[in-house]
């Protein structure tokens, strides 16, 4: 007679939880957020960003602009809802703020060449593995930014600024960025 009371104690709790789950508020996230630096980068990244919420039942990502120092402090201050998904700029990461995003639980990036600008500056986007699979849409963004209707050579985004990659370049960055293969560290070595 305990044994089964102690079962019905414990369906009771449970069943309790499951009602219960609906009133609980618990902070999540809705949408990708981007840091970008100022100038043809936010433009593409803001254009992206449009074209993904107008085809998709995702909401709009937020691109926030700043200064291009301060994309990457932003970027590599950890992980989770608080922190952007996304990283995007005309310069590579330096191996410092490589090493700063690994000291804040940073530690798989996948580094993403869209093209670059009219400065021939090449255009970067960053992305947090982590995030993956926790921000609804963050796949489906990374696969319109590297869409041959947007980043390709006849792509929504030239008009804006973008001088795509070469077909060839554009095919294995798209195949890049569907593998999220990680950044490695052995990269900024000089040999």
């Amino acid at each position: 007679m305990k044994k089964l009371c102690g079962w019905c104690l414990l369906l009771w709790v449970i069943v309790a939880a499951i009602y219960a789950l609906p009133y609980l508020k618990i902070p999540t996230r809705d949408h990708i957020e981007i840091v970008s630096a100022k100038g043809s980068v936010f433009t593409v990244m803001t254009a992206v960003s449009e074209q993904f919420a107008k085809y998709t039942n995702f909401e709009v990502p937020v691109v926030d602009s700043m200064l291009p120092e301060e994309v990457f402090s932003r970027f590599c201050g950890g992980i989770g809802q608080k922190y952007p998904d996304i990283a995007s700029v005309s310069r590579r990461i330096q191996k410092e703020e490589f090493e700063t995003c690994k000291n804040h639980g940073v530690s798989g990036i996948t580094e993403i060449v869209l093209g670059s600008d009219a400065q021939a500056r090449p255009m970067f986007i960053y992305i947090k593995h982590a995030q993956l699979g926790v921000i609804p849409g963050l796949y489906a963004y990374i696969r319109e930014c590297v869409a041959r209707d947007a980043s390709g050579v006849d792509g929504y985004l030239v008009p804006l600024g973008l001088v795509s990659l070469s077909p060839a370049q554009h095919t294995e960055m798209a195949r890049h960025a569907q593998l999220f293969s990680p950044l490695l560290l052995n990269v900024f070595d000089p040999h």
